[in-house]
């Protein structure tokens, strides 16, 4: 949830460093990304004693909401960190469809999106803002707990950058920042992650099952098998220290690990400092404690019968969301650690793909009704990358045909009509309001739109079998969740079961019955609603989890997903009510976990008795905080030889991006002063930026002896682009169309060189157009498939003193090998010149093993087979891990010429790379390592020997 982002300069080089007769030295262009709101929204901000709430002016009730919760949440979040966070920005967005939230630095803000989880079956049935309140604010605290020290020190000399690399990297991993914020919105609200059992579903597997769950491959990641992520790494490990050695030992933890200079080391030596055990016994201890809590439980458990229906040679795999089709088959959703989602029929044992590149993401559903499909996906709008939609689409199962039926809406969880003429769905306003729209199922136009004068959050609508009413999850703002019936007559909503914190996940109905997933038992399991009598009844009783229930069309059989170390199966069994458990729908048990939390923090849950809002509001117009240096950094820029100390600034909305600095050319020993502004406002985003500097280099005197002479440069560069991205599925495709404009004006030269221009002015226009296609990849895959075009057409179209045309066409497919995580890559490129004076730089990958040497006209080639050859999730302690070894073959071809043809080079090669993906000094992020040997086929032929290294 915590998208703490590692602010990178973008730094694309816009005009190329020239040949020795030019000696040009142009700016380095400073980029913002296309991540903005739409124009047009009024936005408004409410200033609170510790925070500046920013929104658009649609979202003005929800904002007085927030910035309750926000101040409600302050004192007890800052408590056991001992550390109040100064005034920080909170940005809430309207636009996109998204569920997120994130604290950043580089600016210094919290942005929340406005859309919720659109299940309870993460999170609990927990008011969104309320937990954003509670995660993010956490966030802000531990960002300024985590600036003493050293990194207190680094970050007031430099700034947000360095203080999100060493404090939010480095120092503290991201399971301790992840890990404790869902402590906290586990003790402070009464849901949170900490509290579901699915939260923890894989490492109790592990445990259960006497697997290894070892700390670095579950940190650091793994290929061979799959690892819980960072949250439940990182809440199993910060709740055993809390629980153990006190509500206080993180903070103790936290100013121990940034005294230390070692980083690597810090957090290892502060915690056995803290506890007298090791990072990795404490790793053990959680798991070992987590498992004896477990094997209590598992005791009392007495399993009801079913009978796995699919299968898989995968050792870890995902069958979810299992419903029966008309023919009595069952749909589901399957991936493994191979393969990406995609749709599935499974009859007979065998399983069928349907829909290969599916789009669903996080929790979204689909739904089977006789022989449809239906869900609604992401899609973004093409330029504002804070704007996204949901929207529906169907499968036919016959005839495997995909069609859109909205666009550009905001619908979620749409489910068909018994009779298959209608669907509905939940609607979600860009002002929060969450109501129930009856679609077409033809057309996809909206037919209605039913009332919530509740003002509860609406998920999994579901269809009675007489097609008259809809069961509907509502979320409360405080009380949980409750299942609803409403009626198409227009008669009054009535609640079926009250609202309750144990989880009421994804009903199906019946003409007796409403089945449902829940948390009431302590693990995940179907219940069943009977209509006639209101009684609730446990249905399943699985040791891992059984969850989403499908009745088959005749009403005597369930299927459902049930959990094992293996993941996700799909199970069946017969229905009969006459083994149904009475039950009291409740709070779902505490665990024990939740329970030590809570009780350290002893404030309860922060939503009950909310005061009412009532804070003053005013326009935001962005001009306060136009500029914001947040970082000095020292900044090598993209050509390998200068090296520059970065004043950075971007402004709160991501509009206004500025950079500004001294550089060092470390081969001349020469000193520019550099700057940029990167505005993206409007659709068309405009980069300019400026050098001022001197420049040196060398020549031989009429006695050979080597002389220095320095000139004066005054350079400026500007350029416009129109970033456009779709988004079909799993598919993400982009066309991004630039020009560029540059001049240069050389003085103050003292040395006349014969056949070369000195003094005088340079002139370069230069245009871009990128498309490429990407499809989502699985985790063991080494690339994706997809496929890249770079057209660029340079010249000198302006006079001055040089000349030069250049126009160069390349490309890249990734295509599937012979096993899933396989690629093959072919690149090719055309590139022709014509000089004059001037030769721009060459944008084509020579072919390997030669050194690159110019010619006017180039064409090449190549095809690379990649494939991983061992997992061996070794770890040196803390200083590096090993991910992966992986192996390619190659083979390249080019043709170097003349522009009329002549002086043709032939050029031919063959070779093999062995790498290595290795996380250094605890971080997660890795680096490819590894040498690449060439044998040359032309041109007399060697061997080549060359070291590789890839920042992944």
């Amino acid at each position: 949830m915590r998208g703490r982002l590692l602010t990178v300069l973008a730094l694309v080089t816009a005009l190329a460093v020239g040949a020795r007769s030019a000696r040009a030295q142009v700016p380095i262009l400073y980029a913002l990304s296309a991540q903005q709101n739409p124009p047009g929204i009024h936005w408004r901000r409410i200033d609170t004693p510790h925070f500046t709430v920013v929104f658009p002016q649609v979202l003005d009730r929800e904002a007085q909401r927030a910035a309750t919760l926000l101040e409600r949440a302050y004192e007890p979040l800052t408590r056991s960190l001992a550390s109040r966070p100064e005034r920080i920005p909170v940005v809430l967005n309207s636009s996109s469809m998204m569920s997120n939230g994130f604290v950043a630095w580089g600016p210094r803000r919290s942005q929340w999106y406005a859309m919720p989880n659109t299940t309870v079956d993460m999170m609990g049935p927990v008011e969104w803002y309320s937990l954003l309140a509670v995660h993010e604010g956490r966030h802000i605290v531990q960002e300024r707990a985590v600036r003493t020290g050293i990194i207190g020190i680094l970050s007031r000399l430099f700034g947000d950058n360095t203080t999100a690399f060493f404090g939010g990297a480095l120092y503290f991993p991201a399971w301790f920042w992840e890990g404790d914020a869902v402590g906290m919105e586990t003790a402070l609200t009464a849901d949170g992650r900490g509290r579901q059992p699915s939260f923890g579903q894989r490492i109790r597997a592990l445990t259960l099952d006497g697997r290894r769950y070892p700390y670095y491959p579950a940190w650091q990641g793994s290929y061979r098998t799959y690892y819980p992520d960072w949250y439940e790494l990182g809440y199993a490990l910060t709740t055993h220290v809390r629980r153990t050695y006190g509500d206080s030992a993180w903070r103790r933890v936290i100013e121990r690990a940034a005294r230390n200079p070692i980083a690597p080391q810090a957090l290892g030596r502060a915690l056995e400092r803290e506890t007298g055990r090791t990072l990795v016994e404490l790793h053990g201890d959680a798991a070992r404690t987590l498992d004896s809590l477990w094997r209590m439980q598992q005791a009392t458990i007495v399993e009801t019968p079913a009978r796995v229906q699919n299968h898989s040679a995968a050792d870890y795999r995902e069958f979810t969301l299992p419903q029966y089709a008309a023919d009595g088959s069952i749909i589901a959703l399957y991936q493994d650690l191979a393969t990406t989602k995609r749709l599935v029929r499974i009859r007979n044992g065998s399983v069928e793909v349907l829909h290969a590149t599916i789009g669903l993401y996080g929790e979204l559903q689909f739904q089977v009704r006789g022989k449809t499909v239906v869900w609604s996906e992401y899609e973004v709008s093409p330029r504002w990358g804070e704007e996204s939609y949901l929207v529906v689409k169907t499968l036919d199962l016959e005839s495997r045909t995909v069609r859109r039926l909205t666009d550009r809406s905001r619908y979620f969880a749409p489910a068909l009509s018994p009779d298959g003429a209608r669907i509905a769905a939940v609607h979600f306003s860009p002002s929060r309001e969450a109501r129930i729209a009856v679609l077409d199922a033809v057309t996809g136009a909206e037919l209605r739109r039913l009332p919530n004068e509740a003002g509860h959050f609406l998920v999994t609508p579901a269809w009675a079998p007489d097609g008259r009413a809809l069961y509907v999850v509502a979320v409360d703002a405080s009380r949980g969740n409750a299942l609803v019936r409403l009626r198409l007559d227009g008669s009054p909503a009535d609640t079926l079961i009250p609202f309750t914190h144990a989880t009421i996940s994804r009903p199906v109905a019946t003409a007796t019955h409403v089945y449902f997933g829940s948390t009431r038992s302590g693990v995940d399991n179907i219940h069943a609603l009977d209509l006639a009598t209101g009684a609730i009844l446990q249905v399943t009783s699985r040791r891992l989890g059984a969850m989403w229930p499908s009745v088959s069309p005749g009403g005597d059989s369930l299927t459902f997903s049930d959990y094992s170390v293996h993941g996700y199966d799909v199970a069946t069994m017969a229905l009969d009510s006459s083994r149904f458990t009475p039950v009291t729908l409740g709070a779902a048990p505490t665990p024990p976990f939740a329970a030590a939390l809570q009780g350290q923090e002893r404030d309860g849950n922060l939503l009950d008795a909310l005061p009412a809002g009532g804070w003053a509001s005013r326009p935001f117009t962005g001009w306060s905080r136009l500029f914001d240096f947040h970082s000095l950094s020292l900044a090598p820029t993209s050509d390998g030889v200068n090296t520059g100390l970065a004043f950075e600034s971007r402004n709160l909305l991501n509009t206004l991006g500025v950079i500004i600095g001294p550089t060092f050319n470390t081969n001349e020993g020469t000193l520019a002063l550099e700057g940029g502004v990167s505005y993206a406002g409007l659709p068309v985003i405009a980069d300019v930026s400026g050098r001022l500097g001197t420049r040196a280099s060398t020549f031989s005197d009429t006695l050979g002896a080597q002389q220095v002479y320095t000139w004066r440069e005054r350079s400026a560069v500007a350029r416009f682009r129109l970033p456009l991205t779709r988004l079909r599925g799993q598919v993400r495709q982009s066309l991004v169309a630039s020009a560029a404009l540059g001049r240069t004006h050389i003085g103050e030269q003292p040395v006349a060189f014969r056949f070369e221009n000195g003094n005088g002015d340079f002139g370069t226009a230069r245009y871009t157009l990128t498309a490429s296609t990407v499809r989502a990849a699985p985790h063991r895959a080494l690339y994706p498939v997809g496929a890249v075009l770079n057209a660029v057409y340079s010249h000198t179209p302006f006079g001055g003193d040089y000349s030069s045309h250049q126009v160069s066409l390349s490309g890249a497919a990734y295509l599937p090998g012979l096993r899933p995580e396989h690629a093959l890559v072919i690149d090719a490129g055309r590139e022709d010149e014509r000089p004059g004076n001037y030769r721009f730089s060459s944008w084509l990958r020579f072919p390997r093993g030669y050194e690159t040497r110019y010619h006017e006209a180039l064409v090449r080639g190549g095809a690379t087979y990649h494939l991983p050859l061992f997992y061996p999730d070794a770890a040196l302690g803390n200083w590096l891990y090993l991910r992966r070894v992986q192996g390619n073959l190659f083979g390249d071809a080019g043709v170097g010429a003349a522009r009329d043809g002549t002086q043709r080079v032939r050029y031919r090669s063959v070779g093999s790379e062995v790498t290595v993906d290795v996380s250094p000094f605890g971080l997660r992020a890795t680096v490819r390592l590894g040498v690449r040997v060439t044998r040359t086929l032309t041109n007399g032929g060697r061997t080549v020997a060359e070291p590789v290294v890839i920042v992944q």
